[in-house]
C-alpha cells in the first residue's frame, strides 16, 4: 500500500510515511520524532535514513522503500540502483568525440559511458521510455527488442531487430535506435502492428508485447512483403507466456505477401460450431505498405578507447588495431565483444578490457572455397 514516487510526488519522507503508516495500523508510537523537510540539507546529507527506532513491522516496510527512492525531482543522494545512469544533454550537435546515440529520432550526448551499461539500462533510464521491457536478462525471451540502425559490414547501414538487455550502449555509438513509444502511442497513434495485435486478442498481460511488435516492425522495415512463413521464421527469438502465440501469429500473418487467416464465410460458420476465442480468424485488412524514415550513421575513422569504473571499452577499426590493444593486456582480463551473449550466461565474469569488434571488416567475411566454409569471427547468424 505505500509507494515511494508517490511519497515524493506529495512531499512526503520516507520516515515521515512510515510514521502516518504506524498511525493508521494503530502500531506501537515511535519516538518523538520531527520529520525534515524533504530537500533540506540536513535531509539530503544523509545516506542512510533511519532517524528513530520504530516497530519492527515499520522497519521491514521502510527499509526497501528507501531503495526506491526516485531521481526525478529529488536532490536526496543518488539510489544505488541509479548509479550507471549516465549525465545526459539532449538535442546537442554533433562535434568530434562526442559520444552520442540517437533514440527515437532524438540525438542524446551521454558525457559518460559505463562500458558495462546495456543499451537495456540506458533506454529505461529515460523518462517515458519504459515500453521497452527487460525479462531473462540473458537475450531468450525477446521482450526488451528494439530496431537498431548501424553500419553493415559493406559500410551501408542496416536495420536490425536487437536484444537490448544484450547490447552494450557503448556499442551503439552515433547509431539510431527505434523503441516500441518511436512508432506509436495512444497520444499520436498507434501503427498498424500494434493495432493489429491487439484486434487479433494477442495481447495479455502484455509485457512481451512490445518485443513482439518491434521485431514485426524490423522484418517490415527490412522486407516489406515477407511470406507467412517468413513472419513465423523470424519470431523464434520472442517467448510469450500466455497467449500461446496462435493469435500472434494471426495478427502478423496479415501482413505477409501470401496472406494470412481472414475473416471469410467460412471463419464466421467455424465461429458458430467452435467458440474458442483461440479458434476464431482475424479480419481482413487493406493492403499495408510500410514505410520508414531513413536513418543516416556517421561512419568511424579512427581506432578508440574510453575508461569509466576500472573497466576500459576499446573500438578498433582494423586487425591491426585489435592486435595494438591486446599486446599489453593481460590476456585473463580482456573480453572481444560482438553479439555479448555471454554476459546472460557467464554472470560472475568480470573483464576489465572490453574490445569491441564490430567495425573489424576481417572478421564479418564469410566466404564458400573449395576448402570450405570460410566464417570471419564477428559475423552475425542474421548476416550469415
Amino acid at each position: 500500500g505505500i509507494n515511494a514516487e508517490y511519497g515524493h510526488r506529495q512531499g512526503y519522507h520516507l520516515p515521515e510515511i512510515a510514521v502516518k503508516y504506524q498511525e493508521q495500523k494503530n502500531l506501537s508510537s515511535p519516538a518523538v520524532y520531527k520529520p525534515e523537510q524533504p530537500h533540506s540539507e540536513a535531509a539530503v546529507a544523509k545516506k542512510n535514513i533511519s532517524p528513530v527506532t520504530m516497530n519492527p513491522k515499520a522497519n521491514e516496510i521502510l527499509q526497501p522503500m528507501q531503495a526506491l527512492s526516485v531521481k526525478e525531482n529529488v536532490t536526496m543522494s543518488t539510489p544505488k540502483t541509479y548509479t550507471k545512469v549516465p549525465f545526459l544533454k539532449q538535442n546537442a550537435p554533433a562535434q568530434g568525440g562526442e559520444f552520442g546515440i540517437y533514440v527515437n529520432g532524438v540525438r542524446k550526448v551521454v558525457d559518460s559511458v559505463d562500458p558495462k551499461m546495456t543499451l537495456n539500462e540506458f533506454i529505461r533510464s529515460q523518462p517515458g521510455l519504459k515500453g521497452t521491457k527487460k525479462s531473462c536478462g540473458e537475450g531468450g525471451c525477446g521482450a526488451c527488442t528494439v530496431m537498431l540502425t548501424k553500419p553493415g559490414p559493406d559500410g551501408k547501414d542496416i536495420n536490425i531487430s536487437i536484444n537490448s538487455c544484450l547490447r552494450p550502449l557503448a556499442a551503439c555509438k552515433d547509431m539510431h535506435v527505434t523503441t516500441i513509444e518511436g512508432i506509436g502511442s495512444s497520444k499520436k497513434g498507434y501503427h498498424p502492428v500494434q493495432e493489429r495485435l491487439a484486434e487479433a486478442n494477442g495481447t495479455q498481460c502484455g509485457f512481451c508485447s512490445p518485443g513482439f511488435v518491434m521485431n514485426m516492425y524490423s522484418l517490415l522495415t527490412n522486407n516489406p512483403n515477407p511470406t507467412t512463413q517468413q513472419v513465423e521464421d523470424y519470431f523464434d527469438g520472442n517467448l510469450c507466456r500466455c497467449t500461446g502465440y496462435r493469435p500472434i501469429l494471426n495478427a502478423f500473418n496479415t501482413f505477409a505477401s501470401d496472406g494470412g487467416k481472414t475473416e471469410s464465410k467460412v471463419c464466421s460458420k467455424l465461429k458458430e460450431q467452435f467458440p474458442d476465442i483461440e479458434e476464431l480468424c482475424v479480419k481482413k485488412y487493406p493492403k499495408y505498405e510500410h514505410s520508414v524514415k531513413p536513418h543516416s550513421c556517421a561512419s568511424r575513422s579512427i581506432a578508440s578507447q574510453f575508461y569509466l569504473n576500472g573497466v576500459t571499452w576499446y573500438t578498433p577499426l582494423t586487425l591491426t588495431d585489435v592486435y595494438s590493444f591486446l599486446a599489453p593486456l593481460d590476456p585473463a582480463t580482456v573480453k572481444l565483444v560482438v553479439g555479448n551473449t555471454s554476459v546472460g550466461i557467464y554472470k560472475d565474469e568480470n573483464p576489465t578490457n572490453l574490445i569491441d569488434l564490430q567495425y573489424v571488416p576481417d572478421l564479418q567475411v564469410s566466404a564458400v572455397t573449395a576448402n570450405g566454409v570460410y566464417v570471419g569471427g564477428a559475423t552475425t547468424i542474421n548476416h550469415l
